[in-house]
């Protein structure tokens, strides 16, 4: 098992990553290229190598790896089929400022895949997608406000950076959210037309659609919560929400940034069998190499060839074609067998967690699915399922586990989720699960989340 303990002591085990950092700062804002690193208790880590489920820090010392880019290395750390995908693209070039035949056959391998899929449009991120689908609501629908839920994130442009992770005292009221820009730098008029409501919350989106439904372009959310933690969609909650988007005129957006190729091969909307207008693409869909696209009905998609601008000049690159190509080939054939087969994997690993948390006599709760989920300290017998629910979390606990994995080896998100890989074995499940034990039963001993 990867073990950071096993190179230098506690107290300089991420010398070489604090000393690294330090430079840094010296030449990069904060010293990172995504606020997202700075989470945690630990120090922002520098990595010198991956392979499979295994990543290397610059102290040398060795993890395995539930954080995985934060989703995108759906098949583990250079695997050979992306290395040589990515090679042969180099042999054929790599920007053409045109199009390429590898546009069309990836683009097929979406339609075949998602049901929402009639067209696809590619871009460079997430962020680029969900600006595009957005406009693309507005443009086909002729209104102009869009409704996003607390706690949902779709990329960091002003017209969506809204209540992400507000103050968990502002999450309170029900039905009728303020909008909280998430950062400086956001005007007002960027974000005006945005609704934000709280997810999970039927009796909250019927009432603002009877009230505000003819100016409603869109709802988007991601249909499974997953940048605050893993929350699941309560049942029947994603098929009434499709029901009072059709009745209103106003489209269905699912972000499938994290959950699409990752839960099957037609993502989110594949699992729960609800079908969205829209649907946004990233991470999985390339493997590690930057990518993202908007898929949906043609009738909406075809707005692009009527007057809605797009416009990228790394779209649908080469280098990030062919890998998405080799990408769905590995993951959306054969049945979806390899994602069928990581998610029984998780689903194992959700199970040890589970039973280290009823034998510790910890409160806490997994949730989520075998190709991603997370863990909350917070009582068992009342699921989270909002935002306005992280109240009940003990988030100083979740801090600890993560730092305390992190130091036995085993990394996860700052939020205390996994990201599952095809790369992951049997063996990084055991060692993972008895790695969560011992550090469970020593916060059990310490009083942490009981």
């Amino acid at each position: 098992m990867p073990d950071g303990t096993s190179v230098g002591t506690a107290t300089c085990r991420y010398s070489e990553s604090e000393k690294l950092l330090s430079e840094a700062l010296k030449v990069m804002a904060a010293g990172v290229s995504s606020n997202a690193r700075l989470l945690g208790k630990r120090p922002p880590l520098l990595f010198r190598r991956a392979r499979g489920s295994e990543l290397t820090d610059v102290n040398g010392n060795r993890y395995i790896d539930y954080v995985m880019g934060m989703g995108p290395m759906i098949l583990g750390h250079r695997p050979l089929t992306i290395e040589t995908a990515i090679i042969e693209s180099f042999e054929t070039g790599q920007l053409f400022g045109g199009q390429s035949p590898l546009e069309a056959q990836l683009a097929a391998k979406i339609v075949d895949s998602v049901p929402c899929a009639e067209l696809v449009r590619f871009t460079n991120t997430g962020t680029e997608a969900d600006l595009l689908a957005v406009r693309l609501a507005r443009a086909f629908t002729g209104r102009p406000r869009i409704i996003k839920f607390e706690g949902h994130y779709h990329g960091w442009g002003d017209g969506l950076a809204v209540n992400i992770r507000p103050p968990l005292a502002q999450a309170e009221r029900r039905n009728a959210v303020q909008t909280q820009p998430e950062s400086l730098g956001m005007t007002p008029s960027s974000y005006d037309d945005v609704i934000v409501l709280p997810w999970n919350d039927l009796d909250a989106i019927d009432a603002c659609l009877n009230w505000q439904g003819q100016s409603v372009a869109g709802v988007i959310m991601e249909p499974v919560m997953c940048n605050n933690g893993v929350i699941t969609p309560s049942p029947g909650y994603l098929e009434k929400v499709r029901e009072l988007c059709t009745a209103s005129g106003a489209l269905l957006i699912f972000d499938e940034v994290i959950t699409g190729f990752r839960l099957a091969p037609g993502g989110a909307q594949e699992k729960f069998g609800v079908t969205p207008d829209l649907a946004i693409f990233g991470k999985a869909l390339a493997a590690g190499v930057p990518m993202g696209c908007v898929a949906g009905r043609a009738d909406v998609m075809e707005m692009l060839t009527k007057g809605v601008m797009h416009g990228g000049t790394y779209s649908g690159n080469c280098t990030a074609l062919s890998v998405g190509l080799a990408t769905l080939e590995q993951t959306c054939t054969r049945g979806g067998q390899a994602l069928k087969t990581l998610d029984a994997m998780g689903n194992q690993l959700i199970e040890r967690l589970e039973e280290s948390l009823k034998r510790h006599e910890i409160d806490g709760q997994v949730q989520g699915y075998g190709a991603h989920f997370g863990l909350f300290f917070a009582p068992p017998e009342r699921r989270i399922q909002n935002l306005q629910d992280l109240r009940l979390v003990d988030r100083d606990a979740g801090d600890e586990f993560v730092a305390r994995m992190l130091d036995a080896g085993v990394r996860v998100t700052n939020r205390a989720s996994f990201f599952l890989s095809t790369a992951h074995t049997s063996s990084d499940i055991q060692d993972a699960a008895d790695a969560a034990d011992a550090i469970l039963a020593e916060m059990a001993r310490q009083k942490w989340a009981a």
